[in-house]
């Protein structure tokens, strides 16, 4: 799973298919397919609409809390929710992302206990060309 995660093309069928591992009967499977998810988020800095749900569900999981807790970590701070126009990044975190036509910009946001004096950067979308 975790050389799917580096080396997949179909990066949507790839969530999907962690996602479905994650609801499986496999326990060792789920807590790999939650870490993936995470690293999904780390790597592509974005993951469908569905992935963050999926893992909040498994927040009060003996087995698999931790790991969701961590991927969400990752998503929220790597990542943005696909079809999201302005994503706040955990609460009080104070990092927004905002669709532009060149790509996603990740900034900080003014009064933000966390602001580093205005710092931004783009991350060119794989949707544009």
């Amino acid at each position: 799973m975790l050389a799917l995660v580096r080396h997949d093309p179909e990066r949507e069928q790839l969530q999907r298919v962690l996602l479905d591992v994650v609801s499986g009967s496999d326990r060792d499977l789920a807590q790999l397919a939650v870490t993936c998810l995470g690293h999904v988020g780390r790597i592509d800095r974005e993951v469908l609409p569905e992935v963050v749900p999926a893992l909040r569900e498994l927040l009060g999981d003996p087995q698999l809390g931790g790991r969701a807790e961590d991927a969400l970590g990752d998503i929220e701070h790597f990542a943005r929710h696909r079809d999201d126009v302005r994503h706040r990044h955990g609460p009080g975190a104070g990092v927004s992302t905002e669709v532009t036509p060149t790509g996603v910009r990740l900034s900080d946001e003014p009064g933000s206990p966390h602001r580093r004096s205005g710092t931004s950067t783009t991350v060119k979308s794989s949707r544009t060309k």
